[in-house]
């Protein structure tokens, strides 16, 4: 599988800045999930939402560990979801 150890998610993390100010992420992926995954480290805030658009192209395993790390994070939180070609057209 493509996770790490050292995978966590930030619950309790507080800035000075836009603290109150919900922000929403799009992010196409293809490849890396190590790479998603900090991003993810980076930007995950309960307040957020979230919208992971997977590459038709990509391998089935990359979409599966994609599905198993959306899944993480819908444990704390439900604003985060996966889009496929076959689900929505950019």
């Amino acid at each position: 599988m493509f996770f790490h150890a050292d995978f966590s998610i930030p619950q309790n993390v507080h800035h000075n800045i836009g603290t109150r100010l919900p922000l929403a992420f799009s992010l196409v992926v293809h490849n890396n999930i190590g790479l998603i995954m900090r991003q993810l480290q980076i930007l995950f805030r309960p307040r957020h939402s979230f919208c992971l658009y997977v590459d038709a192209k990509a391998p089935q395993e990359f979409k599966s560990a994609v599905g198993g790390l959306v899944e993480c994070y819908r444990f704390f939180e439900k604003n985060m979801e996966v889009l496929q070609k076959k689900q929505y057209n950019l």
